[in-house]
């Protein structure tokens, strides 16, 4: 494996459900969430896999 994408499941998932529903209940303009661009690679994956066993999203 080359890379991998760091996907941020909450954020892009529950988040966007959220803001819809807010809309169109209570009429609040729409969340901006900033999910971030990240990519693991061979020059950073042991970063990564120390969060990954914390559990950290």
């Amino acid at each position: 494996m080359t890379v991998t994408a760091d996907q941020q499941p909450y954020q892009q998932g529950y988040l966007p459900v959220l803001s819809l529903c807010q809309q169109l209940v209570y009429k609040l303009g729409p969340l901006n969430v900033d999910t971030g661009a990240g990519f693991v690679t061979a020059d950073n994956y042991k970063d990564v896999v120390a969060l990954a066993e914390q559990g950290v999203r």
